[in-house]
């Protein structure tokens, strides 16, 4: 099976792996298992040249960008998929001009498309910039939802938020992985007894995104009863003078601490290096979460809002604890973290190992490849 992939600002030379957002993991990871099962894949992106470059598992296809009009696709992107012989292509990312306007390409080629937005479409997806994003809703991103012959999640409640709006496309949950490479070897030494509980966040320091304010409302609140807890939140910096400032209103400058990214080594290295011993995901939308499996690795607990893709992994091999995002289902996480922390070396080695056995590349890519073929039997039983 001939498989593209278009993710508009995948790097040709692949150095990303210590610095990059999850979809860019994302997508050289799943080309890579997808490609191990038997497929040809292509990746598609857009620079500031055309060329090809060619890697052991999948080609690189870029195209020059159409800097002056964001929804126009370049000569040359439009006669690749004109002549193209994909069978079926994956498109990335969420009100995304790029993404539309592949799409219509694809429409018009009659190549079946499958969207992965990545992030969840729930209210407060839409909270910052609403206006915008209705208006694109509206115009755009509805019509790229309908017309494409499958979405893909990662939680089965993300395709509630999308029928939420009046769609009803037909949905795919699937996961992420690590890469065997970057499976880290260090775990958490659970030997020395710390009085000082650390809890950390590692990934960017958005507020809104990852609900930074409520996991800080929520610390102080823990802080009333429990005065050995510290917080490292940790990644490339967004709001932090705006969170800083929230910190200091709440007297917690002693208590949590944002530090920069450390991008001279990998994000499983970094998180070590802080030597926590509980990691917090309080998203308000979250697509999967690689920082959650690389906690899980490294045999940490967590602690992760319910509608993560990570989450049901999370409660299966009971590696932590769920919550809402909201500051008291936050607190209450931590409280009840706290209470059972006893157990939490257990949970660590049982989280790794549920980690290790369950997402692989090669065993999702093969599920998600198997769910193509039978998408694309349909679409010909249809013609």
């Amino acid at each position: 099976m001939n498989i593209g992939i278009y993710l508009k600002n995948f790097p040709s030379n692949r150095n990303f792996a210590k610095r990059s957002m999850g979809a860019l993991k994302y997508v050289d990871g799943m080309a890579n298992g997808l490609s191990d099962n038997g497929a040809t894949i292509t990746i598609l992106c857009e620079r500031d040249i055309t060329k090809v470059i060619k890697t052991s598992k999948y080609d690189i296809q870029v195209f020059k960008s159409c800097h002056l009009n964001p929804f126009a696709l370049s000569i040359e992107f439009k006669k690749h998929i004109k002549n193209s012989n994909l069978d079926i292509c994956l498109v990335f990312g969420m009100f995304h001009t790029g993404v539309y306007a592949l799409s219509r390409q694809l429409k018009n080629a009659r190549i079946p498309y499958v969207f992965c937005p990545m992030d969840p479409y729930n209210d407060a997806l839409f909270a910052n910039g609403a206006l915008k994003k209705w208006i694109y809703w509206h115009l755009f991103e509805k019509r790229l939802i309908k017309q494409s012959a499958l979405v893909e999640l990662f939680n089965g409640v993300h395709e509630k938020f999308i029928n939420e709006h009046k769609v009803y496309p037909r949905c795919y949950t699937t996961a992420l992985a690590i890469a065997d490479d970057q499976i880290p070897e260090i775990t958490k030494d659970w030997n020395t007894e710390n009085e000082t509980i650390r809890i950390m966040f590692q990934g960017r320091i958005d507020i809104q995104n990852k609900g930074l304010d409520l996991l800080v409302k929520a610390f102080t609140q823990v802080t009333d009863t429990h005065d050995n807890i510290e917080l490292i939140m940790q990644g490339y910096p967004q709001d932090n003078a705006k969170l800083q400032k929230l910190i200091e209103n709440l007297g917690m400058t002693q208590r949590i601490s944002i530090l920069p990214p450390d991008f001279s080594v990998s994000s499983t290295e970094s998180i070590m290096r802080n030597n926590p011993d509980l990691f917090c995901l309080s998203s308000r939308f979250e697509g999967f979460s690689f920082a959650v499996v690389e906690a899980m690795l490294l045999e940490l607990p967590v602690v992760v809002t319910s509608f993560a893709g990570i989450a049901p992994f999370v409660k299966e091999s009971n590696a932590g604890y769920i919550v809402e995002s909201t500051v008291e289902s936050i607190r209450d996480g931590l409280l009840n973290a706290i209470k059972d922390r006893e157990n939490w070396p257990e949970k660590g080695k049982t989280g790794r190992k549920y980690i290790l056995e369950t997402l692989q590349w090669e065993k999702i890519a093969y599920k998600n490849l198997e769910g193509y073929k039978h998408l694309l039997s349909t679409i010909d039983e249809k013609k």
